[in-house]
């Protein structure tokens, strides 16, 4: 029901995009993550904004590969939307994901993540707290 729901709210999106664009959002569905991960990447490379709400939810995504790679995209197109979502990441399991989240806040430059990067300071792994003083 959920993902019907959610396929019915991006349609539009879908429909629009130009050809390449679709393929990427129509593989963001697909069983296997690597091809999630790979579609997530490469809507954050061809840079059209329309995509980031379809990114924010593949930061929920099962696999950690996929939640970072949403995280670097939505970096990438500076898609202020995602702001809360990041900083939800910056208390994830999986080291890379709270890295490319620091990372992608940065991006955005949103004063709201500032209390959310502070914190991040204490993160256990230097780079995200590397990462969390550059944002």
């Amino acid at each position: 029901m959920r993902l019907t729901c959610f396929l019915l709210a991006v349609a539009p999106l879908v429909l629009a995009a130009p050809p390449e664009i679709q393929q990427r959002i129509e593989a963001l569905h697909s069983p296997y993550a690597a091809v999630r991960a790979t579609a997530a990447r490469r809507l954050g490379e061809l840079g059209d904004a329309s995509a980031g709400p379809l990114l924010v939810e593949m930061l929920s995504d099962a696999d950690p590969v996929v939640r970072r790679e949403a995280s670097r995209a939505l970096g990438r197109l500076h898609y202020r939307g995602a702001s809360r979502a990041l900083v939800e990441r910056l208390r994830d399991t999986d080291v890379n994901v709270r890295f490319q989240a620091a990372w992608a806040l940065g991006e955005l430059d949103v004063e709201e993540a500032v209390p959310a990067l502070v914190e991040a300071l204490g993160d256990a792994d230097w780079n995200v707290r590397n990462q969390a003083a550059w944002a």
